[in-house]
């Protein structure tokens, strides 16, 4: 028995009868009161906000029946909840709005993460075995997952110019790219008054430990947050420094051990928040997530979520983990997911770093393919901490915001690679430099160390599957 648990509802599960039940707001003159369904040709092209909000108002009366069926012990989802039409109140309550709202109830004992198809109940003993055993459902408890951390090692520093990390790459300080784009940073938060920042749209969104929404002030819990984001998008230290920030904190808890992470109800509600929220007019979530979780070992806790993200077109990229002086095989998820692009670290002369990450999954259900996907600069990469500071930190975790923010300038270079992860990481494999590796550390460095330039067009994309 558990307290607070997360549960999941298999996306495909989810959205079923989703195209047969679309309804959409009645032409000027129409009824008000009645229920609305398009044709099938309707429901299959709308791609509006509205259309998004849409399929989250179906999801959300489906999440809130599968709710009341945990809580009060019935044995399956009721058949209404799937396939009745959406009423005119349930479009105008979720369809047509910001949807920001997670709480379904007084005492915020459930709420509802209809981004990522998930609710999360608290404050109730529940039997995680029995809510497993139900079709298309998994539970999982608020167990902690520690972050990629950051760390200092000794090394050259006399060879390192301020921006290597963005030379290295074919860039140079404060090239402009990203424009029009948002980069959703899964992290520690942010210090926003940093002149990093200084004119940029920043949007944030801090979850507590029970994944409920606390604090929209922004702050950064120890200033990873802070590096990545100026690694990202920052001014002079940014690789894509016209892209726009959302940044949900939900690496703010510590353990016993006083390590860093989150809960997983925590981070379902960042990610769902990615996902969902209207960053701009003419579509919801952002553009591409980033993120340094370091589940050890191959860890399908989030795997749903990641999948969820990318259903609606969201890309992520992930720090393979910091374990590399250890050997091969000791990569952590997300990063070693089939469905992200995992980032390992390499210093000024394209050497792979000990301490990066790399292998292939020994694991029952693991991978059958080499990790990290592909590298970047990440040691000693100089950026923005909390406190109007800059300082120099090494890690996968570094590595990964170059290879988000390259992603950011491509897909504001061609549109074509906006909701289109397939395409985008598929070219992304392609667009390399070779990487050096230590004779006993084959793979260390998967296929190769990115480059920004020059960004893919429409004539010269090619699309592949990634």
């Amino acid at each position: 028995m558990t307290k607070t648990v997360l549960i999941m509802l298999d996306s495909d599960y989810l959205d079923e009868d989703f195209e047969a039940i679309l309804a959409i707001a009645p032409p000027d003159g129409g009824d008000a009161s009645a229920a609305y369904e398009p044709s099938p040709d309707t429901a299959k092209t709308i791609t509006t906000p509205q259309s998004d909000g849409l399929r989250f108002a179906h999801r959300r009366r489906v999440l809130a029946a599968l709710a009341e069926s945990i809580l009060e012990k019935k044995g399956s989802l009721p058949l209404s909840a799937m396939t009745a039409p959406l009423t005119k109140g349930e479009i105008e309550e979720t369809a047509f709005g910001d949807d920001a709202d997670l709480s379904v109830d007084e005492e915020e004992r459930v709420s509802l993460l209809s981004g990522i198809g998930a609710i999360i109940i608290r404050g109730e003993d529940l039997d995680i075995d029995e809510i497993n055993q139900r079709e298309g459902v998994s539970a999982i408890p608020d167990t902690f997952i520690p972050m990629v951390d950051s760390f200092e090692i000794q090394t050259d520093k006399e060879r390192l110019s301020d921006h290597w990390h963005l030379e290295q790459i074919g860039l140079r300080s404060g090239q402009s790219g990203g424009k029009g784009t948002v980069i959703g940073i899964l992290d520690t938060g942010i210090d926003r008054s940093h002149p990093e920042f200084s004119g940029k749209r920043v949007y944030f969104q801090e979850f507590d430990k029970d994944g409920r929404p606390v604090n929209r002030q922004a702050r950064d819990a120890s200033g990873h947050g802070t590096h990545v984001c100026s690694i990202a998008a920052g001014a002079t230290y940014g690789v894509a420094p016209n892209a726009a920030l959302a940044v949900a904190a939900v690496m703010t808890t510590r353990d016993s051990k006083g390590r860093l992470g989150g809960k997983a109800p925590q981070i379902a509600a960042g990610i769902d928040w990615l996902v969902k929220k209207q960053f701009r007019s003419n579509r919801r979530g952002v553009d591409i997530i980033n993120v340094s979780i370091g589940l050890e070992g191959y860890d399908n806790s989030l795997i749903s979520m990641i999948r969820a993200g990318r259903k609606h077109g969201i890309p992520t990229v992930a720090a393979i983990g910091n374990n590399g002086r250890k050997g091969q095989h000791n990569h952590t998820s997300p990063g070693n997911y089939a469905k992200t692009l995992g980032v390992g670290a390499s210093d000024i002369d394209d050497m792979v770093a000990d301490f990066s990450d790399w292998g292939k999954g020994p694991y029952p259900e693991g991978p059958r393919y080499p990790v990290p996907n592909i590298s970047a600069p990440g040691v000693h990469v100089k950026a923005a901490i909390p406190g109007r500071a800059y300082a120099r930190f090494s890690g996968t975790s570094q590595a990964a915001p170059i290879v988000t923010g390259v992603a950011a300038r491509w897909m504001a270079a061609n549109p074509a690679f906006r909701r289109n992860p397939e395409a985008l990481f598929g070219q992304m494999k392609r667009s390399l430099d070779q990487v050096r590796e230590n004779s006993i550390r084959r793979n260390q460095g998967g296929l190769g160390r990115i480059r920004a330039v020059p960004p893919p067009t429409a004539g010269n994309m090619n699309r592949g599957n990634a």
